[in-house]
């Protein structure tokens, strides 16, 4: 009789806890569009020993992307590390730049201008680039 119980217990237990679970969406409820989202990713570390402050980053943003996304664009600052050519791990802050905007080609030479800029201007090996699709709202 006990075990009568429990499995009656434990079918009133799960049959509910489905009964209630809710329709499955993937979906958003949001009035949103796509835009193209790039990250770069600019190490702050330099060859003599020196970081790029965040004021010199801040002049950066002024003259070399803000004058190419003046829509607006979000700045982190970050610490990361990465493998040198000789193998041995580097580990320097940085700056993460994230951009959302309607992609085209224009919008990519204005990215690959900034980067080239910032190795440039700052004597860096490279600026990772990392590209997706987002669904955005405003």
């Amino acid at each position: 009789m006990r075990i009568v119980g429990i499995v009656l217990g434990a079918t009133l237990l799960l049959g509910t806890g489905v009964a209630s679970a809710g329709p499955s969406t993937s979906e958003p409820v949001m009035d949103s569009s796509f835009y193209q989202r790039t990250e770069l990713y600019f190490g702050a570390g330099l060859k003599d020993g020196g970081e790029v402050t965040p004021a010199e980053f801040e002049k950066f943003l002024d003259a070399k992307v803000t004058p190419r996304f003046p829509d607006g664009l979000t700045v982190i600052p970050a610490r990361g590390q990465w493998r040198n050519p000789a193998g041995v791990i580097t580990k320097e802050p940085s700056y993460l730049l994230i951009l959302l905007y309607r992609g085209d080609r224009e919008a990519n030479g204005k990215i690959q201008q900034i980067r080239e800029d910032y190795k440039h201007d700052y004597k860096q090996d490279s600026v990772l680039r990392a590209d997706s699709v987002e669904r955005v709202s405003f």
